[in-house]
């Protein structure tokens, strides 16, 4: 139940860091959206082979044959032009401009070529070309992009292979040659390849190739797919028990005996444990403690351990392709390769303490300062989902709104399931979340310590079961949760057995730490208090100012925003029946205004998604005319959704749309839901049922 989606990491950050988070899974959303085919324009139909690669055809208006510019980024700012002055071969290359953009953030540039893809089924391509940039400003960058399209079971397409180079962006501004490697599928049906320019700058293109390569070239991020874009074959079922279980079974071991008298075993066991604690929860929480400089070492020390995982995967694990950068999930291949590496590197350490330092006997002060370090660790990681829970102004479990009521449990996932039930329930999502900030307060202190481990690991035992019952992805980081609790509980053990277990007198234990001079003393309050102040203090406070002084959550939109069911179907006049099998026909749609635009920046952006009969899922960002009669679509589905749709508003509760769509006029009429109109919202509370209601 612990989600890193972007959207909670905000949530997180905000209480902990009062600095609002990039939502970086977003950003690979739209990347992915925007990767699907443009509006129907010039170049947008799907050709064989790579057309004008070297930009030297020029259409009358001076423009590339064979790529797609959307008309809406022109509308916003974005130009595109020829540049003869530069070139890396031949007399032209393609220049993207975002420099003149008003407002960045909402969209972003995409110069691109849609491709036949039978040709090339079951083969492997590499696109290919040069890039360079200038006058980028802050987080601007250019980047290469290669999409390759499927047949979905439900309708549409899935994406089969996907590459946006996130994690390697372009700012070079000399020219030099990028390239993509995928696998087209046996069923593929369409690539997509092109270049995009995020942020503000202007980014070059020039020769351009698309080659066969053999099955020997590795490929590049063809896992990088975005969010609920795998197909079954990618994201089948896996068995619980696995190998590799082994090794979580053989940390909890050494965490064990590290606990016991057994001398020898007992310190290696403890210093495996010291290296693998730290390995894994740096830079926590002196990246949240630390002002200015703890950003710096969180970025440090993330480098850092980027290089060791992907080296590790690369090297020692025989990995093809790019990991999956770091995203709303916390249990992906580079998740476990990043455990890996921790329990490898704290085995080593072990080693090689245990033979530079054979001598000693027992190290009183690293216990009390691990025991210390893991109590900070999990009482600020449990104060912030436990505030992030209790909040009203911002939750991370948000009210279910219109669109999810209107989804048949059938449809959602285990995952989005559980975000249902917690969202509908303000009084037990706050319940849930009093539990987690009593354990964090309790843990502050030594003389509650035991009780704050108990009532953590009780809190986080049902949490690490939400999470593997309902394929919550969170599962590593819950479990650790889990187990730094009971860690912190086994030197009491034996005290606990005998004052639970067996009905004996329990004698006292010292709590004072083993440096107990009148200096180390006062440095260690002085310090406590720091991090009770920076841990505990300003994330309350945060959370009673956002709660008493709330900034306007709701974003000014439309009236007629919201979503809608749809009532008649017409297609060139005629009525299309709402058959339950029908792929074509939209059975609802949903329209909203988020505050941020696809690349995570601050800025109002519109969204629409329409629910088809065959459930299927069509959508993407939109433009609203200022008139607020025309939706202008940033793509145009290859001819399945219309570039412009016209707006009707007969009634508040009414709404007709019309546009064409593959030649054919379409009509939609559409009523309006709001959520107190379903059981779920509208059910409320009773002292008193003289039957189960229970429907």
């Amino acid at each position: 139940m612990r989600d890193r989606n972007p959207k909670v990491a905000a949530v997180r950050r905000s209480l902990r860091h009062c600095i609002a988070a990039k939502a970086f899974g977003f950003l690979l959303v739209c990347l992915v959206d925007v990767a699907q085919a443009q509006a129907p324009q010039q170049g947008d139909a799907e050709q064989r082979g790579l057309r004008n690669g070297g930009f030297e055809e020029l259409d009358p208006a001076g423009l590339p044959t064979g790529w797609s510019f959307p008309p809406a980024l022109k509308a916003a700012g974005y130009q595109l032009t020829i540049d003869t002055s530069n070139p890396l071969v031949g007399n032209n290359s393609a220049l993207v401009d975002s420099t003149a953009v008003k407002q960045i953030g909402n969209t972003f540039a995409n110069l691109m070529q849609s491709i036949d893809a039978k040709p090339y089924r079951g083969g492997r391509l590499r696109f290919r070309a040069a890039v360079r940039t200038a006058e980028l400003v802050g987080d601007g960058r250019a980047q290469l992009w290669f999409r390759v399209d499927r047949p979905s079971p439900g309708g549409g397409t899935v994406i089969g292979a996907f590459d946006n180079m996130d994690d390697r962006p372009i700012r070079n501004e000399q020219w030099k040659h990028y390239e993509i490697v995928g696998p087209i599928a046996d069923d593929a049906t369409g690539i997509r390849v092109g270049l995009l320019l995020l942020g503000t700058g202007k980014a070059w293109l020039d020769d351009a190739t698309l080659e066969v390569v053999s099955e020997a070239t590795p490929a590049t991020g063809t896992n990088n797919l975005g969010r609920n874009q795998f197909t079954a074959a990618q994201d089948k079922p896996q068995p619980f028990f696995v190998v590799w279980l082994w090794l979580p079974l053989a940390a909890l071991v050494l965490f064990a005996l590290s606990q016991s008298n057994l001398g020898l075993v007992q310190r290696i066991a403890f210093r495996f444990s010291f290296a693998y604690w730290l390995l894994y929860s740096l830079p926590e929480p002196f990246g949240t403690l630390i002002p200015v400089y703890g950003s710096q070492l969180s970025t440090l020390y993330e480098a850092l351990t980027d290089k060791a995982v992907r080296w590790t995967a690369a090297n020692v694990l025989g990995l093809q392709g790019t990991l999956v950068a770091p995203n709303g999930s916390g249990d992906t291949t580079y998740a476990y390769v990043r455990l890996l590496v921790c329990f490898a590197l704290a085995c080593a350490i072990a080693v090689v303490w245990s033979a530079v330092d054979w001598r000693r006997t027992d190290h009183p002060w690293l216990k009390d300062l691990l025991r210390s370090y893991l109590r900070y660790v999990l009482a600020f990681t449990m104060l912030g989902y436990g505030l992030a829970k209790v909040g009203s102004v911002t939750n991370q479990f948000p009210e279910p709104q219109v669109e999810q009521l209107m989804k048949t449990y059938g449809e959602s996932s285990p995952m989005n399931l559980v975000w249902t039930f917690m969202g509908a329930s303000r009084a037990y999502t706050m319940f849930a979340g009093l539990g987690e900030v009593a354990g964090a307060l309790l843990l502050i202190w030594r003389r509650t310590t035991i009780l704050g481990a108990m009532v953590s690991f009780g809190v986080m035992l049902n949490v690490m079961m939400l999470n593997f019952c309902y394929d919550v992805p969170v599962k590593q980081y819950s479990a650790h949760l889990l187990v730094m609790a009971l860690y912190l509980l086994l030197p009491d053990v034996p005290r606990l057995a005998n004052l639970l277990l067996w009905n004996q007198p329990v004698d006292k234990v010292c709590l004072l730490p083993p440096y107990t001079g009148p200096r180390t003393i006062w440095v260690q309050r002085a310090f406590k208090a720091y991090m009770i102040v920076m841990g505990i203090g300003w994330p309350l406070g945060a959370t009673l100012y956002r709660e008493h002084y709330p900034r306007e959550t709701r974003l000014a939109e439309p009236a007629f925003y919201g979503s809608y069911e749809v009532d008649e179907y017409l297609v060139d006049g005629q009525p299309v029946p709402p058959l339950v099998t029908d792929s074509s026909r939209w059975r609802s749609l949903s329209l909203r205004r988020v505050p941020w635009g696809p690349q995570g920046t601050p800025g109002p952006s519109d969204y629409l998604s329409i629910r088809m009969m065959g459930r299927s899922q069509l959508g993407g960002q939109f433009a609203l005319s200022s008139d607020e009669k025309t939706l202008t679509l940033m793509r145009g589905g290859a001819g399945t959704l219309p570039t412009e749709l016209t707006v009707e508003v007969p009634d508040d509760r009414h709404l007709t749309l019309s546009g064409v769509a593959n030649g054919k006029k379409l009509e939609i009429k559409l009523h309006k839901f709001n959520r107190d109109d379903f059981l779920l919202i509208n059910r409320g509370y009773r002292w008193i049922n003289e039957y189960p209601f229970n429907r």
